[in-house]
């Protein structure tokens, strides 16, 4: 059974695969990418998310159990806050400071931390 998409989804979905064939990323076009077990959300203002960073968040929540004393980390450059958001999910009384040289992605950052456990209230004052 074929199925037919009407005009406004078909035009939709031929503006994504444009973008796609354009060379756009995948992560970009969709407007969001999984991190961590989180959804993030993506724009060309921000750097996509690699596998290898979730290593890094491996290896930083390790640390961070033990040494349950130390409770405070910066996160410089945070682009999208992935990997500050992520800390701070799974270190539920870590507080994080992210920042950036760009708005666009400061804003993002805060979204995401809103989206993924509530910034401020999650331990995320500077997003």
């Amino acid at each position: 059974m074929k199925a037919l998409l009407t005009p406004r989804p078909a035009a939709a979905l031929e503006r994504l695969v444009s973008q796609l064939e354009i060379g756009e990323p995948l992560p970009y076009v969709l407007g969001r990418w999984e991190f961590f077990g989180l959804e993030i959300e993506l724009s060309p203002d921000v750097l996509i998310p690699r596998p290898e960073t979730e290593l890094l968040v491996e290896r930083a929540i390790g640390w961070l159990r033990v040494h349950p004393d130390l409770r405070h980390a910066a996160d410089v450059g945070t682009g999208s806050g992935c990997i500050g958001i992520a800390l701070a999910a799974n270190i539920p009384d870590l507080r994080v400071m992210g920042s950036d040289i760009s708005s666009a992605a400061v804003k993002m950052a805060q979204r995401n931390a809103e989206k993924n456990g509530g910034g401020a209230a999650h331990g995320i004052p500077g997003l």
